[in-house]
């Protein structure tokens, strides 16, 4: 008797997953998003981009990720500049507690449909990217530090996302040149 009462025990034991400080969280996540970087879109031609200029922007699509899985709110978000800003709160609530990181693409024109984070990667490839007025927009954040909780009690951390193009020059592929006659 005293040996099944052992190895229940140990069955028991065996059968707690804690983590590190001893207790599993498996609380819903809410994450604040702020844009601080971005305007609405305008169009320039032949001006140098100044450092530290805000970026225009069109659409974006927001994703969260533990690094491997593409997670949804209560939707997967998409949306033009002006509807985002419209927003009475840019929160993002009933987010998995396996979530670590905040993904923005900015000005795609169009829903991508990624499910993993590998295939988010194949969707945006960066050869595409070759008109510099028309290029994509890309940020990670991860998600380190709560800033308190959402109305439903749940950790409410926020996301600064300074969206850039993803490509830092733009490719020449062919080049002429004519002699003076």
């Amino acid at each position: 008797l005293l040996t099944a009462l052992a190895a229940s025990m140990t069955f028991v034991a065996c059968d707690n997953k804690d983590d590190e400080m001893g207790q599993l969280d498996n609380t819903p996540k809410s994450v604040s998003i702020d844009l601080s970087n971005v305007i609405p879109v305008t169009r320039g031609a032949g001006q140098e981009v100044e450092d530290n200029s805000k970026v225009s922007l069109t659409d974006l699509q927001v994703f969260f990720t533990d690094g491997t899985t593409l997670y949804k709110g209560k939707t997967h978000y998409f949306s033009n500049k002006s509807n985002f800003d419209d927003r009475a709160d840019k929160v993002f609530h009933f987010l998995p507690a396996e979530v670590n990181k905040v993904i923005v693409v900015g000005n795609n024109g169009s829903q991508i449909n990624a499910s993993t984070y590998v295939d988010l990667k194949k969707d945006l490839i960066i050869a595409e990217q070759q008109n510099p007025t028309d290029l994509d927009l890309y940020k990670e954040v991860e998600l380190t530090s709560v800033s308190g909780q959402d109305e439903a009690g749940h950790p409410l951390y926020k996301a600064k996302v300074v969206l850039e193009p993803r490509v830092s020059r733009i490719e020449i592929g062919k080049f002429e040149y004519t002699a003076p006659t």
